[in-house]
């Protein structure tokens, strides 16, 4: 009996060798991705007209880089008070203009 276990325990841990060294070897074969076929690549155009490029994206608006930039403004504050805008919100809640809770449907989801 304790012979069978040893020698089904040596079967395994060379199975499990060679399963783990056929792997090791296939992934050495695999192409690193993705190959860069624009490194040497010469360009066409000049540093002058990449930068007057991105100065006018950035003058449209098409572009906006990091903190530094101006970005759009979407709402300007009021100066209500929490219990106010608690207040609109049953008011809109009652109208029908709004649903929240239990109630509310959000996209994805049936109700």
């Amino acid at each position: 009996m304790k012979e069978t276990i040893m020698k089904i325990a040596a079967t395994l841990s060379a199975i499990a060798l060679g399963l783990g060294t056929a792997g090791f070897a296939y992934a050495d074969s695999l192409p690193y991705y993705p190959a860069d076929t624009t490194a040497n690549a010469a360009s066409t155009v000049t540093r002058a007209q990449v930068e007057h490029a991105l100065q006018q994206a950035e003058a449209q608006g098409t572009l906006i880089i990091g903190e530094t930039s101006s970005y759009p403004v979407l709402a300007q504050h009021d100066n209500k008070t929490r219990a106010q805008v608690l207040a609109e919100l049953r008011t809109a809640e009652a109208a029908g203009l709004v649903r929240t809770g239990e109630q509310a449907s959000y996209p994805g989801f049936s109700a």
